[in-house]
């Protein structure tokens, strides 16, 4: 009788103190978050709000924007970001709520939506919000949030602003297109945005007539706006080899022709990014091999991001 006992005793000590296999593993797990929720202690950096408040009291963007700025670094908690950046949504100075409105959107907040909207009402009815419209109509559309594109072209109409045009047309503001149309028979060069009025693909005989003058501009960068905006417009090929042969020429796989002298390949390969036929994609492809290769970072990186964002050139990047 007493082996009986012991024996049970004995078992159940066991069932006691020794844990299931999977207890143990649960444990480890706590272990191994603890640690590394530690580690992250000893790196986390904290953001100092008295710091950010003095930079911010010389109203200079360029004190105060970097440290703002810090709310969204990887060591600093995604939490306590946001509950700093919140903070600065009724700031007095417009740039400021903008800039946090622009912060929490990169830490996937939309907090700052509304602010943004609100500086956009004034704007439309003709008050000066002291801060940039075009990028508020940016992040707005950047970052998908509603927004009347209306509204956008009501503060338009009150600032003049090219780019709050461009942004109420993607958005489909039915107001948008005819002064789009008036503004580039206007000023001929749509105030040097004329792949602007492309991408719109306005085709109109009036529009077209405005593209031919351009292509005879002395400044090469008006010429490749030109290019691009006929080809958008038209889809005729020869528009399209200029592009191609401006591109290639400023990477170094052609050679300068009295034609294409001077240009910069800049908007040429923004052009080439969003023309979604083969022979854009495998000129960008050329493009983007070439000036890899020669240390062009920069044309290869821009080639790179049409490739991948706009032709869905997935296979090699």
């Amino acid at each position: 009788m007493r082996t009986r006992v012991t024996s049970i005793l004995v078992f159940v000590f066991l069932a006691v103190a020794v844990p299931s296999p999977g207890k143990q593993i649960d444990d480890q797990a706590a272990s191994k978050g603890s640690s590394l929720a530690e580690m992250w202690r000893r790196f986390e950096i904290i953001v100092n709000k008295q710091e950010l408040d003095d930079a911010l009291a010389t109203g200079d963007p360029g004190k105060w924007r970097p440290i703002m700025g810090q709310a969204r670094h990887f060591n600093v908690s995604r939490e306590k970001g946001i509950e700093l950046l919140r903070q600065y949504l009724d700031h007095a100075d417009a740039q400021v709520r903008t800039a946090a409105a622009e912060f929490l959107f990169q830490l996937g907040s939309r907090e700052g939506g509304p602010v943004l909207i609100n500086l956009l009402k004034e704007a439309a009815e003709g008050k000066s919000v002291g801060s940039d419209l075009a990028m508020i109509a940016g992040l707005l559309h950047q970052y998908r949030y509603p927004v009347d594109a209306d509204l956008i072209y009501a503060a338009y109409l009150k600032n003049q602003n090219s780019r709050l045009l461009m942004y109420a047309q993607l958005l489909s503001s039915p107001l948008a297109l005819p002064e789009t149309k008036q503004r580039l028979l206007a000023n001929g060069t749509f105030q040097s945005c004329v792949q602007m009025a492309g991408l719109m693909r306005l085709n109109d005989p009036r529009s077209l007539e405005a593209y031919a003058k351009i292509l005879k501009s002395h400044r090469a960068v008006d010429r490749e706006e030109a290019n691009w905006a006929l080809y958008a417009a038209t889809n005729d090929p020869q528009y399209l080899d200029y592009l191609i042969a401006v591109a290639e020429e400023t990477v170094g796989l052609r050679s300068r022709t009295d034609r294409t002298d001077g240009n910069t390949g800049n908007v040429a390969i923004m052009a080439l990014s969003q023309a979604l036929v083969p022979k854009a994609k495998e000129a960008l492809e050329r493009i983007e091999a070439k000036a890899r290769t020669t240390g062009m970072s920069v044309e290869a990186s821009r080639a790179l991001l049409g490739l991948y964002y706009f032709h869905h050139d997935y296979k090699s990047y």
